[in-house]
């Protein structure tokens, strides 16, 4: 009663039903999806509170009936999680951000694990300047395998965090060498 805003139970039961949905339409969506099923787990409903606010629920109901078998009235509980639509929407957008922002970098992007091995390559346009495809790229597998292990120290890495502006020497697929200006910095992401 307090999630939707209102003071009493009086109040509350005062209030029709179908104004405590925020559409129509999902009203009776899960109003038909109760009559078919008898038993509803889980499912989220975007309500509206006393003063007009949205509330997502997550409800769990049944169809209760008489002893002929006729469906009396409903019965269930709504369990508020508005704010764990709102984080997934949060995250949704931050995942979208970074990936037109790592889509849209002209310089090639290498992530790998602890071992080197490739869990994100990022080059624009599936092109590399060293003239290797994605797909090709992926084959490498690793790190040291497309650049050779003198690109940087493993061990400087782990005690300084980050190697900037490393000039590196390299030839691409056609033999051609190539002079690369690299930063390594190691990054946790798993907390």
């Amino acid at each position: 009663i307090n999630m939707y805003g209102f003071d009493s139970l009086e109040e509350f039961f005062n209030t029709s039903v179908s104004d405590l949905y925020m559409y129509e339409q999902e009203r009776l969506k899960f109003s038909n999806e109760l009559l078919n099923k008898a038993v509803v787990t889980g499912k989220e409903i975007c309500f509206k509170k006393k003063n007009g606010d949205l509330m997502w629920g997550a409800v769990t109901a049944k169809a209760v009936k008489d002893e002929t078998g006729r469906i009396v009235y409903f019965d269930g509980m709504v369990e508020d999680i508005t704010e764990r639509k709102k984080t997934a929407e949060a995250l949704k957008k931050s995942e979208e951000l970074h990936r037109l922002t790592l889509s849209n970098i002209t310089d090639s992007i290498f992530i790998t694990d602890d071992k080197g091995m490739f869990t994100y390559i990022g080059v624009k346009d599936n092109f590399f300047i060293l003239g290797y495809s994605y797909e090709e790229i992926k084959e490498f597998a690793n790190i040291d395998n497309l650049f050779g292990k003198k690109l940087f120290d493993v061990q400087e890495l782990k005690s300084v965090g980050e190697i900037a502006n490393i000039e590196y020497q390299i030839t691409d697929k056609q033999g051609k060498t190539h002079y690369l200006l690299v930063t390594v910095k190691s990054v946790n992401i798993d907390g």
